[in-house]
């Protein structure tokens, strides 16, 4: 577990390091349509959920703020009209893949951003690699009934779950939901290695949906 969140940091810490560096982006970035822009949804009876199972708050919250800036995304901290989830996969410090899906005024979107880092004649490059919109091949109905029957949103994260001892490498997928009443951060660590864990089996079955009907194709199995 030591290892684990020392992993956690060291990562943090790097990516800290390239805030002033260099980012590329091979594509412009096309802002998804938001339903209200008025609302404020950070009031009092909002509810967020980002602690870990020691009353501390998730190193995942820092380390998803320094992507979704590198990416140019907008932050669901604060809430969201309708609803929103985002994976990331974590392979390494060098890639990550990051996956949103969210309903809007006009229906289901998804998103596809690659983040690249690379060391250039000693100098640190930041590439947002990819971006487009993707659609389910089974539609959108069958999709989100699929990962939404699953738990997507509201699966614990794994500090919660009792004899979940996950292994100090590897790599790791964090979640984040928003809606208009609360937001969310979890984590599962190698999950593909607890097949006798229920939640773990769950987001690998996720991910699984995932890449069939988006087509977004992972490093690693994670």
């Amino acid at each position: 577990m030591t290892k684990i969140l020392l992993h956690l940091v060291i990562i943090v810490l790097f990516i800290i390091t390239l805030s002033g560096c260099d980012i590329a982006k091979q594509e412009s970035f096309v802002k998804l349509p938001i339903c209200d822009t008025s609302l404020n949804l950070d009031t009092p009876a909002f509810k967020k959920e980002i602690y870990n199972s020691i009353g501390r708050i998730n190193p995942s919250v820092e380390m998803t703020k320094l992507y979704i800036s590198e990416a140019n995304l907008r932050s669901y901290n604060k809430g969201y009209d309708s609803i929103a989830v985002r994976l990331f996969y974590y392979y390494d410090d060098q890639e990550t893949d990051i996956i949103e899906i969210r309903k809007h005024c006009e229906g289901w979107v998804a998103q596809f951003n690659k983040i690249k880092r690379s060391n250039v004649n000693g100098k640190v490059l930041v590439e947002v690699e990819t971006k487009k919109y993707l659609k389910p091949k089974s539609g959108w109905r069958d999709f989100t009934s699929k990962i939404f029957d699953l738990g997507i949103t509201s699966l614990p994260d794994w500090s919660y779950i009792d004899d979940y001892n996950p292994s100090t490498d590897g790599y790791m997928i964090t979640v984040e939901v928003a809606t208009s009443k609360y937001y969310r951060i979890y984590d599962y660590l190698n999950p593909r290695h607890k097949p006798e864990i229920k939640e773990a089996r769950k987001i690998v079955e996720i991910m699984e949906i995932i890449e069939k009907e988006l087509g977004v194709k992972r490093k690693f199995k994670i």
